[in-house]
């Protein structure tokens, strides 16, 4: 198991989810960061700045937040997180995500 912890030493950076990191897996999926087991594109199908230009446009990655979502946020556990419990991951944005979501409320 991995953590990454931040902030950094006292540097104030809040969530790195796509900002500054990402993971990804052997079958190509890119997600988030290693706890939100949604993938925001596959690097077989399209380029890495799509896909990160799309996870940039999700709202809970573009915008600071200052905690982790996936483990101290109870919304984004309960609105988005739970939508996979129960289900292979990972899961594809297409069923995590709405256009509310997204910056600009487009979804492509």
């Amino acid at each position: 198991m991995r953590r990454e912890v931040y902030p950094a030493y006292g540097i104030q950076k809040g969530c790195g989810a796509v900002k500054s990191f990402i993971c990804i897996t052997k079958y190509g999926d890119i997600l988030p960061c290693t706890f939100i087991p949604v993938s925001i594109g596959n690097i077989f199908e399209e380029s890495l700045k799509e896909i990160t230009d799309r996870g940039l446009r999700i709202k809970w990655f573009k915008n600071h937040t200052s905690i982790c979502p996936a483990g101290q946020n109870r919304f984004f556990i309960d609105n988005y997180i739970a939508k996979c419990w129960g289900k292979p991951a990972p899961m594809s944005w297409k069923e995590i995500f709405t256009e509310n979501d997204f910056i600009d409320g487009i979804v492509r």
